[in-house]
């Protein structure tokens, strides 16, 4: 007889690069709301970010698991900060802006992008969203635009 299917569904909060487990009991669906993880874990900064089977997985495989998570998170994030042309950080969240027509972003909404340089004019373009900036990364990462408008279909 099978070993019946086990998860393990591993959570990061975002600002502490902290990464915990959660061995999934029975009857519980990965990455959805559980004994593990709800309403509240989100309201607190932590987001489910994987599910894998947990079956043979010892102490060392999920310390190695969680690892990964974290040195992912963080590679995401350094490569942004490396790509400076077309960024766009405002209230703390990420955007890669595109010229009309070339972003998928938003469903090809255009935006007027008003920086806070105000020696630099308003930017109409299309936008992609790539996250809020964690906390460790916002020396790095801070606003560059004062506000963002959506202009509906260009």
């Amino acid at each position: 007889m099978r070993e019946p299917l086990s998860y393990l569904e591993l959570h990061m909060h975002d600002d502490t690069c902290q990464v915990r487990a959660y061995m999934l009991g029975e009857g519980d669906e990965p990455l959805r709301f559980h004994a593990g993880f709800s309403q509240r874990d989100i309201d607190a900064g932590w987001k489910q970010v994987m599910a894998t089977d947990a079956r043979g997985l010892t102490a060392a495989d999920i310390e190695q698991e969680k690892a990964k998570v974290i040195e992912s998170h963080r590679r995401y994030w350094k490569e942004l900060a490396e790509r400076n042309e077309g960024r766009v950080v405002c209230n703390g969240i990420h955007y890669t802006m595109h010229e009309l027509g070339k972003g998928i972003g938003f469903g090809g909404q255009a935006f007027l992008v008003r920086w806070l340089d105000a020696d630099k004019s308003p930017t109409r373009c299309n936008l992609s969203y790539q996250g809020r900036v964690p906390a460790w990364m916002r020396g790095v990462l801070p606003d560059n635009a004062a506000s963002i408008q959506d202009k509906g279909r260009h």
